[in-house]
């Protein structure tokens, strides 16, 4: 039913009966208060997709929307079904003149990166994870769909609690939140309170917003000075340092108080197991996780980038193990180190048994390891590890040791291999890295071509003859293996400076070779 609320008792009256159980909770610094049981229990409705999309965004193909998120280093790391399509203009956004008149006077003429993409995920009523250096732009990602979905609720009763629920780690960054807030809200009846410490709230019996730390919530909740009810729009802002100062079983408390049909979004500025762990608990609506700007295309330049198109008959493990043997003097005498990327955590282990039975210095990230305590052993100079694979490095790690990185599998969206290779960007020195390419990759090369270009890389003739159409019978790419002679690749036998193919037979494969400059050999060696 559309009239249900429950106010609290000494909030303006008796509280509307609601029906629900409750259970006491109390976290490891002994507050408490009480989870509802929602089962049955007659609520508000909420309505939460507002995905009309301007006709300039629904236009757009999948592969003009990729090569968007590329060119704002957006990187998607669990695509829903149906992908919103990003935005690049206020106009393309379903927001109120007032709100795109106030975002230009606040000095945005464009959407920022993280903008591009959350406006449409959280317009589209999907939960939202956001890996983001913070800020107004941040700030404004969340703040504008929070408004949309405020205007589009039943209006709030005095004592039925607020719609919106920004939770944050400190008063003076509730504050600077608010302050934010009530910019975009001064044309409209929206409340918005800051809730912090022991300062006395005013009046919150209409407030829409409450931007609150975790245990000043939790006291005014059990005091019933107020209630979440009617929450259904929550915001975990800085959960780093949520976490980071002990707010993490303050959160889950809260949350508990939350109806589950909420839509609830996660921002973090890195990204450790616990925040994972968080977001994993809060965020189940369809949720679309998004890390921005942890690498940019103009970075890649400096990152000698080589491919290699795996023929018929090689082994991707075998050209894993060749590549590193002719790495493995600089991995030990120099302390330089490498990366290998799989695009299934199913796969790690195998590569690292392999390799570690080769005896190479190497770890893994999959499912069962400990990634933080890992990526902080990798990163850290003298710890004996020189490789590590993974699936998948989401967050902020500082890798300034690495040399090397290698794609043991092409990845399925061209952002992720920029946002692989950027791994490596360390001012002054050169970088490398290498991807071993198969037939099913190759949907990608139209992209793989634009990336290459705008990094001002060495294009091999045969990527440039697969764009056009080139040799669809097996006659000009030559990782067909039926036509051109001898297919078995030997990059340990190329020297520094040498580029000469050193198997039987020559045809098609030379002239891979020396588009490839040495194919997958780094040029260095």
């Amino acid at each position: 039913g559309g009239g249900g609320g429950g106010g609290p008792a000494g909030a303006g009256g008796n509280a509307p009966h609601w029906g629900y159980k409750k259970k006491s909770k109390i976290d490891g610094r002994g507050e408490r208060t009480e989870a509802i049981e929602w089962h049955g229990i007659d609520i508000v409705p909420v309505t939460k997709d507002f995905s009309f999309e301007h006709p300039a965004v629904a236009g757009k193909t999948e592969d003009e929307c990729e090569m968007i998120r590329v060119k704002y280093s957006i990187h998607v790391v669990n695509i829903p079904e149906t992908m919103p399509r990003p935005v690049e203009r206020f106009e393309e956004a379903p927001f109120p003149d007032w709100a795109t008149a106030e975002l230009r006077r606040s000095g945005f003429e464009r959407p920022t990166p993280i903008q591009v993409q959350a406006w449409p995920s959280v317009l589209k009523g999907h939960d939202f994870v956001g890996i983001t250096d913070g800020g107004v732009s941040k700030t404004l990602a969340y703040l504008l769909p929070m408004l949309v979905h405020m205007n589009a609720q039943p209006e709030v009763r005095p004592g039925e609690g607020p719609v919106g629920l920004v939770l944050v780690p400190t008063r003076e960054f509730a504050l600077q939140i608010v302050q934010q807030i009530e910019a975009f809200t001064a044309s409209t009846p929206i409340v918005c309170r800051a809730l912090y410490g022991e300062d006395e709230v005013r009046d919150t019996q209409r407030m829409g917003i409450a931007v609150a730390t975790p245990a000043r919530l939790i006291a005014m909740l059990n005091s019933r000075l107020t209630n979440l009810r009617r929450a259904t729009f929550i915001v975990l802002d800085e959960a780093d340092e949520l976490i980071g100062t002990g707010f993490g079983d303050h959160v889950r408390l809260i949350l508990g108080q939350v109806r589950p049909d909420r839509q609830a979004l996660l921002f973090s500025s890195t990204w450790p197991a616990s925040v994972e762990k968080l977001a994993q608990e809060i965020c189940h609506q369809s949720p679309i996780q998004v890390s921005v700007g942890t690498v940019k295309m103009p970075m890649c330049k400096v990152v000698k980038q080589r491919l290699h198109m795996v023929a018929q008959g090689e082994s991707k493990q075998d050209l894993l193990c060749s590549a590193l043997s002719q790495i493995r003097s600089h991995l030990c005498s120099e302390g330089f180190k490498a990366l290998v990327f799989c695009n299934s955590p199913n796969s790690v282990r195998p590569i690292v048994e392999d390799l570690q039975q080769r005896g190479y210095p190497v770890e893994g990230i999959s499912y069962q390891t400990d990634r933080d305590d890992v990526c902080r052993s990798f990163a850290t100079p003298g710890s004996g590890i020189e490789l590590l694979v993974c699936h998948q490095i989401f967050g902020r790690h500082d890798f300034r040791n690495v040399r090397y990185v290698i794609n043991f599998d092409m990845p399925t969206k061209i952002v992720e291999y920029v946002h692989r290779i950027g791994r490596i960007i360390n001012p002054g020195q050169q970088r490398y890295s290498l991807t071993l390419l198969t037939e099913e990759d190759l949907g990608l090369s139209r992209d793989l071509l634009t990336v290459l270009r705008e990094s001002q890389q060495d294009i091999p003739e045969w990527l440039r003859q697969r764009r056009r159409g080139v040799g669809a019978g097996g006659h000009s790419h030559s990782y067909q293996g039926n036509t051109h002679g001898q297919r078995h690749f030997h990059p340990a036998k190329f020297e520094e400076g040498s580029s000469a193919w050193t198997g039987r037979g020559r045809g098609r494969r030379n002239v891979f070779l020396s588009a490839c400059r040495g194919g997958y050999a780094y040029q260095h060696l």
